[in-house]
């Protein structure tokens, strides 16, 4: 049986999710771990969480094997995400675990360069990694530099951002590099509500980060000065579906714009509830 461990090796403080959150919410690592286990291989996640003292191990027949490592320390500082460590743990349970291969979600973690001369030189692996996030500004790449030229190491890249192929070509590891298309959407689950709606539904889904904008983060709070814009000219209502640490925030800001009457937080819902809020909205925003 072929064994893959796949690696996310950042915590949970950009999202505020707790550990539990963590394991029971949909997320697109275990879906990976779903996807491999179709083909009946064993695959593994790793995966760090600010919470936790020492490794965690949870089994699910249908998923795999979830381990969940204390990070040692956080490099370069003043971050909140992708600057988690613990190399020696992790080197370690991968010498226990011996897989067949090892894939590396997100290059862009600070972990990856050293993580991948590590599983190529000591540990004789097979390792693939992935571009998990949009094409970077220049003058972040030069931040991530070592990141990508650690590509050189990896056996194959998965992308799916075209802008992403001219760093590939620059660095000479564009022959490593497999495009996969985007996921389409079901028309099928996802199609509009051909009854009129009396009242005009934005609709927002996804996380609230603490931060008003960080780069490259998603701000929900921005949407909440647009409507108060739009609310000049049209009587419009927004629903924001999510939570994290910035939610207080943003419950706050409705309260002093005076939006009470057109916010819905609804918090976190399942994704069987999610449909029926696509549709009627006549406009998602990301």
């Amino acid at each position: 049986m072929v064994r893959i461990v796949t690696m996310l090796l950042h915590d949970e403080r950009f999202s505020g999710w707790s550990l539990c959150e963590k394991l029971e919410r949909f997320h697109f690592s275990k879906q990976y771990l779903r996807f491999c286990k179709s083909f009946g291989w064993e695959p593994y996640l790793y995966c760090f969480h600010q919470s936790v003292t020492e490794k965690q191990v949870y089994e699910d027949g249908g998923l795999g094997v979830i381990k969940v490592f204390p990070v040692k320390f956080r490099f370069p500082p003043f971050l909140r995400f992708g600057n988690d460590h613990n190399p020696s743990e992790v080197l370690k349970e991968l010498r226990i675990d011996e897989p067949d291969l090892i894939h590396f979600h997100h290059y862009y973690l600070f972990s990856f360069p050293y993580m991948a001369v590590l599983i190529k030189r000591r540990l004789k692996c097979p390792l693939t990694t992935q571009l998990h996030g949009y094409n970077q500004k220049w003058w972040r790449r030069i931040f991530y530099l070592p990141n990508l030229l650690a590509l050189k190491k990896v056996d194959r890249i998965f992308y799916s951002y075209k802008p992403e192929e001219s760093v590939y070509a620059k660095i000479g590891v564009l022959d490593k590099a497999v495009r996969v298309p985007m996921p389409s959407v079901d028309p099928k689950v996802f199609k509009p509500d051909r009854r009129k709606d009396p009242e005009t539904n934005l609709l927002y889904v996804g996380r609230i980060p603490p931060a008003i904008n960080p780069y490259g983060e998603k701000s929900p709070i921005l949407l909440l000065l647009i409507l108060h814009r739009l609310l000049r000219i049209r009587y419009v209502k927004l629903t924001v579906v999510g939570d994290g640490a910035g939610l207080p925030l943003c419950k706050r800001f409705a309260q002093k714009l005076k939006l009470e009457k057109h916010v819905d937080f609804r918090g976190f819902l399942p994704r069987s509830e999610l449909p029926n809020l696509y549709r009627r909205a006549i406009l998602t925003l990301v």
